[in-house]
């Protein structure tokens, strides 16, 4: 929806079409600025509406006026943290840190990738030490999530200090796991790592799922191949 943001809510104001009102939203949120009545309008909208439409309006909120949207956003972590995570991201990724006691309560609620990757996006913003609460996630039934939580894991700085989590996923039984783990251990040079990777490099007696070209660029650190480690003793 092009025009004014004028011209935009009269379009809104006059259609029960939630798809054109939903582009009209769009519309707006295109905009570099939006004025204050506009936000009043919206913010009145918000309440009379329904869920898909106030996923929107919150997005406009949060983009424009962040402190009239967060109110919004605390009510919606009860019923959707995705859109709670998704909307503070795309628009107001600055504010990330004011979200981590709503991601530390609501950890056990997160149970699939979409939600639990929008998480670690604010996690990595918000400058805070989040190894701690990935733990948990790096033995997570489901596949996905252990793979993000070993990818976000390996963005820390301090990322040494989880080497036995790492582990773990060194010897995690599905390939993109091990995988992603060997990737994270990039910079690490501890040596207590290396009868991990003579198990590694047994496991996989021929390239599997990029295994052995990752698992390579760790032994270099130590002058190894994953045909050479096999002959040393741990």
């Amino acid at each position: 929806m092009g025009g004014s943001v004028s011209h935009i809510l009269k379009v809104y104001v006059s259609t029960e079409d939630e798809e054109i009102k939903l582009e009209c939203l769009s519309g707006m949120l295109r905009k570099k600025k939006i004025d204050l009545e506009a936000l009043t309008f919206l913010d009145k909208e918000f309440k009379a509406s329904n869920v898909e439409i106030q996923k929107r309006i919150l997005q406009v909120l949060a983009k424009f006026d962040y402190n009239l949207a967060r109110p919004y956003l605390i009510d919606f972590v009860k019923s959707d943290l995705l859109t709670v995570f998704q909307t503070v991201f795309w628009y107001v990724k600055d504010k990330s840190a004011d979200w981590l006691d709503v991601i530390n309560e609501n950890a056990v609620k997160i149970n699939d990738n979409e939600t639990f990757c929008f998480c670690t996006y604010l996690l990595k913003e918000s400058g805070a030490d989040y190894g701690t609460f990935l733990i948990p996630f790096a033995s997570h039934q489901n596949v996905e999530i252990r793979v993000q939580a070993y990818y976000s894991l390996g963005l820390l700085k301090n990322k040494t200090d989880y080497l036995d989590t790492f582990i773990l996923g060194l010897n995690d039984e599905a390939n993109r796991v091990v995988h992603i783990t060997l990737q994270a251990l990039d910079g690490v040079k501890d040596k207590r790592l290396l009868k991990y990777y003579k198990t590694i490099a047994e496991r996989f007696p021929e390239e599997q799922d990029y295994v052995l070209a990752n698992l390579n660029h760790r032994l270099k650190d130590f002058s190894l191949t994953n045909k050479t480690i096999k002959k040393v003793n741990y």
